[in-house]
């Protein structure tokens, strides 16, 4: 379906500024943006935005991969190495929510609400959908289609299968 995906948006849509720099907010720049020929605090706003996510995204590799080990380690019943896993998710999931509390600092929440979250949106609050001539499939009047944000990583997913943690059925 034409939507806006994090993925494309936000993961494969960034550059260091300085290339032996780290993945950090500071040293982000975006390659494409949809606010950058409007006013300059929307450009802002959207820039950190995406910074934000690459940087926590580019942390959680740390928990990614003791989840992996934390499975490893359950296999085999080292209780250690399982101690250690648990501790290193726990240490980066505290660094992780560190850099999402930054938001505020160049992302302000109504120009967020007004100038960035509609192209994640999707196309679900344009008015009567988004008609798209000459694609048969998606004839019949317009489309209404959802975006996705940083909500749609797939870090929370996979840390919440390695530590078994339940949720309730969406039905």
């Amino acid at each position: 379906a034409p939507l806006l995906i994090y993925q494309f948006y936000t993961l494969e849509n960034w550059k260091r500024r300085d290339p032996n720099g780290p993945i950090a907010v500071e040293n982000l720049s975006m390659i494409q943006n949809f606010n950058s020929d409007e006013r300059e605090e929307w450009h802002t706003s959207e820039v950190w935005f995406k910074a934000i996510h690459i940087e926590i995204e580019a942390v959680a590799g740390r928990a990614i991969l003791a989840a992996f080990m934390l499975d490893y380690a359950l296999e085999r019943g080292e209780s250690e190495l399982v101690a250690e896993c648990l501790c290193s998710i726990t240490h980066t999931l505290a660094v992780m929510e560190k850099i999402l509390a930054r938001m505020n600092e160049r992302c302000d929440p109504q120009i967020y609400y007004e100038h960035v979250r509609p192209y994640l949106f999707g196309w679900f609050n344009v008015q009567g959908g988004v008609v798209y001539e000459g694609v048969p499939e998606l004839f019949g009047g317009g489309q209404l289609w959802r975006g996705q944000t940083g909500a749609q990583s797939s870090i929370a997913p996979l840390l919440d299968a390695s530590l078994c943690i339940p949720h309730q059925d969406p039905k």
